[in-house]
């Protein structure tokens, strides 16, 4: 459950293992950040998590970070 890996002032976006025990990948992010899960990247085929992140200052040319977490 969330609550045994909870880190206060951040969000967990998580990606659980559909088959066996344990497994699969999890990303932390600052509770300050606007951020969405690009779910039509993932794949149950794969331990993979990709999420699009907006922090509140980035360089002028960009606008968002794309962010992957791969197992």
């Amino acid at each position: 459950p969330d609550i045994a890996v909870n880190i206060q002032n951040f969000n967990i976006v998580r990606k659980d293992r559909l088959t066996g025990n344990g497994g699969g990948v999890m990303m932390y992010l600052s509770d300050e950040v606007n951020s969405r899960r690009l779910l039509q990247f993932e794949s149950d085929n794969f331990e993979v998590l990709w999420v699009a992140v907006r922090p509140k200052v980035l360089p002028r040319p960009l606008s968002i970070l794309i962010v992957g977490v791969v197992y």
